[in-house]
């Protein structure tokens, strides 16, 4: 299959923390994408705010703006559930930022069933794209040390305009995540599944570096 050409499907999420293992979504966002495109597709909505169970923390909150007041109302994932595996089912290829260690994983968590949904398609971690060699890997900050590889900054590295107080919205997040990928496809085979094995060979090359970096620099002993 030359993913290039099927219909994506971009996925994003925002939450109540950082860890996957513990954080609550409290927005989803969805969006459809064709040929460099953004397409209408299922579930008919593009972004949908989630009441989570416990009351969402303020350092959360200061991320991406939203509070308790404006999830009151919201349905619960619970309630989404369909609708997003509908989704998910339907995509030849799923695509996310920094999808494989935590969008992923959380609505792995969230949704019972949500994980046998992959085996049918490809996914896309642009992430992980963004670190190899050929693309983002050696950004160097202003102080010349290596650069950050958020979503935001892949864009303006990249040259793809920013709209810096939509960025951590569920939806604006997803049409990055999609233009970002859109630019930088031509770095990746044509076919699916070599492509989405080759990107999780080179997660596992960096997570190795990122281990072998830290037994070198140990940090401190505390008093």
């Amino acid at each position: 299959m030359n993913w290039k050409n099927e219909r994506w499907l971009s996925l994003d999420l925002e939450a109540t923390d950082k860890d996957p293992a513990v954080a609550q979504i409290v927005q989803v966002g969805l969006t459809w994408w064709h040929r460099g495109e953004q397409a209408e597709g299922l579930p008919g909505w593009t972004e949908h705010l989630v009441r989570p169970e416990d009351p969402i923390p303020a350092e959360a909150t200061a991320i991406h703006g939203i509070t308790d007041a404006m999830v009151a109302n919201a349905p619960s994932i619970e309630d989404l559930a369909l609708d997003i595996k509908q989704a998910v089912a339907s995509a030849p290829v799923v695509i996310g930022y920094h999808a494989w260690d935590y969008d992923f994983p959380l609505l792995n968590r969230a949704i019972p069933g949500f994980r046998d949904l992959f085996r049918e398609c490809i996914t896309i971690d642009v992430l992980h794209l963004v670190r190899t060699e050929g693309v983002g890997r050696y950004w160097k900050n202003e102080e010349g040390r290596p650069g950050r590889h958020t979503l935001g900054e892949a864009c303006r590295r990249t040259g793809i305009d920013v709209d810096a107080e939509r960025t951590h919205g569920a939806e604006y997040d997803t049409i990055l995540t999609a233009q970002l990928l859109g630019w930088w496809r031509n770095a990746l085979t044509d076919n699916g599944l070599a492509a989405q094995r080759w990107l999780l060979a080179e997660r596992a090359a960096e997570t190795a570096r990122f281990e072998k970096w830290k037994a070198d620099n140990p940090l401190p002993e505390s008093d």
